[in-house]
């Protein structure tokens, strides 16, 4: 068998072959981006944006340093800087996130430098899942769980190999996919990697890491101990000097196998295949590449669907953290409230006149929605919804129809209700304060109080000044708890209105059936 066309591909007129088709595609990503409008902007014009760009600083110092962190050799490294600054300009909501110089350093070996920034756009933009490269990375954790899932379905031994040695695969793939096998495979095959991207989108990446973890199977299945099971998951990267995996016990992957329940089947483990010697780089290829063949006729054609609720369960699970951590700050600080008032005998008569009732009432209510809000979040996610298609937990909790959206709109609703009324307190009370600390014209001077000792001498003077402190800590939550619900509502919308497509469809398919199964057919008086 002659591979000499596979082990120079990155040479002559195969290298030519893929410029020219991904510069093409470059191009038409360049096209659409740059000719809808006068808000987009050119390459060229993000680049001069970022360079007047005073708070840009952090960015390009992390930037610069992560030029020099790639795996592949750049001719030009200040263009890998160009590339990654217009991205990070460009991508201002994500900003730059660590892992993309190893994609633009690939890209600049095959395409050149303007090319190579369209070319990361479209990726990211439109390829990968969203939020891949976000500040918390749900995209890419997303895919990771993706990948959990269907490594269970079709390489059933793989995690139970790994938990004997107290490992877990989440770190393994997350390395992988991140960089987008930039540095985890040998060049040619990143490459032939990148060409099914581009083409047939993020599945791509799970095919590739089922590819890997099958060959990984059986060395992983003879491992004697942790660091001999580690190689066996990263033996891949040696790949590109032409030595072995850990174990040589890979299989032929020139057996065709027409159906899911081949997949894992162990075939012949010798370097030799139709009987004839190839070197070890020539049968990892091999081996690697009839894999990602194998994995794209198995795969079921819902994995789009798997995707979007793996997303779905993380963002909401994300949600959760955060609505818990504004709930336990909320109730810390309501009760540092309570005990100020408590100790502050002497303004007991204010505090209903300044509307103290109906804030502890509010509060309550806040933090009633608020406890409500995560455990339908928490029962969603263990699927345990109820018959509205979410859970009803407490006495707030309304069945969600809308992904989360109407029920974060009725928790905002609490808490902007709960925000007027601290505002008004914490003003009049710093009000009354100020009228008690200053006494009027006609009247004399109060006589000087005796000393009381261990008594701050804000209580003594003036408004409970402990309170009107720890109202304020109070307001600042709220604050931070409605700015939390406003970004979750800006999240969910487009699930909402998409759910509310789907149920109206719905019903439209049910009204017709009815009145279908209703009416007479034939109608009466017409010929037989």
């Amino acid at each position: 068998i002659n591979m000499s066309p596979l082990a120079a591909d990155a040479a002559s007129s195969g290298a030519q072959r893929r410029r020219r088709r991904w510069s093409a595609i470059a191009a038409e990503k360049k096209r659409t981006d740059t000719g809808g409008g006068d808000d987009s902007e050119t390459y060229l014009q993000l680049l001069v944006r970022a360079a007047q760009d005073d708070e840009n600083g952090i960015v390009q110092r992390q930037i610069e340093k992560d030029v020099k962190r790639v795996p592949i050799p750049v001719e030009e490294p200040a263009a890998l800087g160009r590339v990654l600054t217009a991205f990070a300009a460009r991508n201002s909501d994500g900003g730059y996130c660590q892992g993309l110089n190893f994609i633009v350093s690939l890209l600049l070996v095959a395409v050149a430098e303007e090319d190579a920034f369209w070319l990361l756009c479209l990726l990211v933009e439109d390829i990968l899942p969203p939020g891949f490269y976000s500040t918390e990375l749900h995209g890419s954790k997303a895919e990771v769980s993706v990948l959990t899932q269907l490594v269970a379905r079709y390489l059933p031994t793989i995690n139970p190999l790994l938990a004997r040695w107290s490992l877990t695969l989440e770190p393994f793939v997350f390395a992988w996919i991140m960089c987008l096998f930039v540095g985890e495979l040998p060049l040619h095959l990143v490459l032939d990697v990148w060409d099914r991207l581009l083409v047939d989108g993020a599945t791509v990446l799970c095919r590739a890491s089922l590819s890997l973890l099958r060959i990984h199977e059986p060395a992983l299945s003879a491992a004697q101990s942790i660091d001999e099971a580690m190689l066996a998951m990263q033996s891949h990267r040696a790949w590109a000097a032409g030595s072995l995996p850990a174990s040589s016990q890979l299989t032929s992957p020139l057996r065709p196998m027409a159906s899911s329940e081949d997949v894992g089947a162990a075939l012949s483990p010798s370097l030799s295949i139709n009987g004839q010697e190839v070197s070890a780089e020539v049968f990892n290829t091999i081996s690697f590449l009839s894999a990602l063949q194998l994995y794209d006729q198995v795969l079921p054609d819902q994995l789009g669907e798997i995707r979007r609720r793996a997303l779905e369960q993380l963002l909401s699970s994300h949600r959760s953290v955060l609505l818990k951590e504004s709930m336990l700050q909320l109730g810390k600080h309501k009760r540092t409230l309570l005990k100020a008032l408590a100790n502050d005998p002497a303004h007991a008569q204010h505090h209903e006149s300044l509307g103290w009732v109906p804030i502890a009432t509010r509060l309550a209510e806040l933090d009633a929605e608020l406890a409500a809000r995560v455990a339908a979040i928490e029962a969603g996610l263990a699927g345990n919804p109820s018959e509205g298609g979410a859970a009803e937990v407490g006495s707030g909790a309304h069945v969600d129809t809308c992904g989360g959206y109407a029920i974060a709109c009725r928790l905002r609703l609490y808490a902007v209700k709960t925000r007027k009324r601290l505002d008004a307190y914490l003003k009049a009370a710093a009000a009354l304060g100020d009228d008690e600390a200053t006494p009027s014209a006609d009247q004399a001077p109060p006589a000087p109080a005796l000393p009381q000792t261990g008594a701050p001498a804000a209580a003594r003077s003036g408004y409970n000044e402990a309170s009107l402190k720890a109202a304020q800590r109070v307001l600042n939550v709220v604050n931070e708890l409605v700015s939390l619900l406003d970004k979750q509502r800006e999240q969910l919308r487009p699930a909402c209105d998409r759910r509310i497509l789907e149920a109206r469809a719905a019903h439209r398919h049910d009204r017709t059936g009815k009145l279908l199964r209703g009416r007479k057919w034939p109608p009466p008086g017409a010929a037989a």
